[in-house]
């Protein structure tokens, strides 16, 4: 009885031991803000265990020094995100004066549904382009495409790099065909999941979008690469 009562009492100690460990792993990730902080009280009704007040408290710190530590460009991201983009237009626009074109038009769909964010025309090539940004030094090595893109003649996906201080754009990846020419086929990628669980945690999947890792880009360090990616010769 008394061996019996020890090796409740190991277990026991084990699982809080793991359950603690678990604890610390997402008080961290939620600092960093990659994990929501509920998940140890759900781990703690999963594992009939009391979470500790002082961990409680802990997470409730936590939330509070990443809120404080929000840059602005987490803060205004949607801001930033339109700012980046009216940028880039501003240059394509730029580069076709400078080239003597003047035959790039550029407009935007009413309805955000159909997988991409601005049409470009230029040299008789229309692109459907969904747009990405992410400043340099970033961690970030995948891109969501929603698999709508694949029914435009040209569809293609433009991930643009900035300074986060001065704003500046470059280098650019790109995702797609030669101009004129649909997108390479989804099949073989990734289907993502949504960013939140459940009730019980899991993450269901998200049948119209594929995640595409940063070696399907082509990498181009100039405008002009890029312009010439997507048009052809100006």
């Amino acid at each position: 009885m008394l061996e019996r009562f020890e090796v409740g009492a190991l277990l026991r100690r084990s699982l809080l031991f793991i359950y603690l460990c678990i604890c610390f792993l997402v008080l961290f990730l939620n600092i960093i803000n990659q994990i929501p902080s509920h998940i140890p009280i759900l781990l703690a009704t999963r594992m009939r265990l009391r979470p500790p007040l002082w961990l409680m408290i802990l997470l409730d710190f936590s939330v509070l020094f990443r809120q404080a530590n929000m840059t602005e460009h987490s803060l205004h991201s949607s801001y930033r995100e339109k700012l980046i983009e009216h940028l880039l237009v501003g240059n394509l626009l730029k580069l076709s004066w400078k080239n003597k074109n003047f035959s790039l038009e550029i407009s935007k769909p009413e309805v955000d549904n159909a997988g991409y964010d601005l049409i470009a025309e230029a040299n008789g090539i229309i692109r459907h382009i969904q747009l990405k940004t992410t400043f340099i030094g970033s961690a970030t090595t995948t891109q969501k495409i929603h698999i709508s893109l694949t029914k435009k003649p040209s569809g293609c996906v433009v991930w643009v790099y900035f300074n986060n201080e001065t704003l500046d754009l470059g280098p650019y990846c790109y995702f797609g065909a030669a101009p004129g020419q649909p997108l390479p086929s989804l099949e073989n990628l990734k289907t993502a999941k949504h960013t939140k669980g459940n009730a019980i945690g899991l993450k269901s999947e998200r049948s119209n979008i594929r995640i595409l890792n940063k070696g399907n880009f082509i990498k181009l360090k100039t405008i002009n690469e890029l312009y010439h990616q997507l048009f052809g010769s100006t």
